[in-house]
């Protein structure tokens, strides 16, 4: 009875585990050095600078020839595409890529905000925050025009 209790509770702790704000290494970046840890994916990685197909390049050489992972393929969308690697023992990267273009609020004489194209990572089934900060890195390295 205690160890399905203790389980119980750790299950809750962690599907009620909320996000929690990081540094990513983008260096060079006038911009954004933060990133959001939600669980097992890291996300809100933004480059202002640069296209998907910019940052698709950036990551397949940082996973490929860095990280020495092994690439899968991907899948393209309207506005981006999604990566898969696999990594040491088998574990399955996915690395998302997605152009977005914010609107202005309604009845706001401001102009739109700027453009970016956002990234986010999940490694493996529990995340790896390390091993995707390192990816985060390799690809900001790759991205010359985000200074």
């Amino acid at each position: 009875m205690k160890k399905i209790l203790a389980f119980s509770l750790l299950a809750a702790a962690a599907s009620f585990s909320g996000c929690t704000k990081v540094t990513v290494d983008i260096p060079g970046s006038k911009f954004s050095g933060e990133a959001v840890w939600t669980r097992r994916t890291l996300e809100n990685v933004r480059y202002y600078n640069s296209d998907v197909e910019a940052v698709k390049a950036a990551a397949i050489d940082t996973c490929c020839n860095e990280l020495k992972l092994y690439y899968a393929g991907d899948t393209p969308s309207k506005y981006g595409t999604e990566l898969f690697f696999c990594g040491p023992k088998f574990v399955k990267i996915t690395i998302d890529i997605t152009r977005r273009s914010p609107k202005a609020p309604k009845g706001s004489d401001l102009p739109p905000p700027q453009p970016y194209t956002e990234v986010a990572i999940v490694y493996g089934t529990w995340g790896d925050l390390n091993a995707s900060q390192a990816i985060i890195s390799g690809i900001s390295k790759r991205l010359a025009n985000e200074g």
